[in-house]
């Protein structure tokens, strides 16, 4: 269901926030760290480009629920778009921009989109719940975390930002490089080659 990334032993900040606060077992925002805070696509009109976020819950004991929100949903695919970051754990969450018909122009308001990151601690009876719909398999699971999402619950949900945007891609990677300046044609037409 969720792809997980290496855990560093050393505190991560991103998204935004701090490192996380053990001083109580109440969980905070700062406990949830999401990488980058900011999705750069380099997009063109042949292939689609693909970034990834990464959700780390620093909170002992406690999973958190996520989902994923967009300002522009036909532009983007999230895959997971909700699911379980379990505690101490990781998840990846994959996101792609599918072939664009024209290149977005530097500064171009349309080529700037923003990501909601909703994030909700798990209390005893909630993580109970996922448990058991995690033993039944990963579409029990999904459809319990839909709920979750669905329910009053969700309303608790702490928010995150991440911004994006959509820059062309390098052609063929040489872009910025310089080409050399050919020869006058001139030398050559009088027929005093190189």
């Amino acid at each position: 269901f969720l792809t997980p990334v290496s855990r560093l032993a050393l505190p991560i900040g991103g998204g935004g926030r701090g490192m996380a606060s053990k001083a109580n077992d109440q969980p905070s925002p700062a406990d949830v760290v999401i990488e980058p805070a900011d999705l750069r696509f380099e997009v063109s009109l042949s292939r689609a480009s693909i970034q990834h976020l990464a959700l780390r819950n620093l909170a002992c004991g406690r999973p958190v629920a996520f989902k994923i929100k967009t300002t522009n949903p036909k532009r983007y695919l999230v895959r997971p778009n909700a699911g379980i970051v379990w505690a101490e754990g990781a998840a990846t969450v994959s996101v792609q921009v599918g072939v664009q018909k024209a290149l977005p122009q530097p500064g171009d308001p349309k080529s700037r989109d923003k990501f909601q990151v909703l994030t909700l601690p798990l209390d005893k009876a909630l993580t109970e719940e996922m448990l058991a719909a995690h033993g039944q398999g990963n579409e029990a699971l999904r459809a319990r975390v839909a709920a979750l999402w669905a329910s009053d619950a969700a309303k608790a949900a702490w928010v995150d930002k991440v911004r994006s945007s959509l820059v062309a891609a390098d052609s063929g990677g040489v872009r910025g490089l310089s080409i050399p300046e050919e020869r006058p044609l001139s030398l050559f037409a009088s027929g005093n080659g190189p």
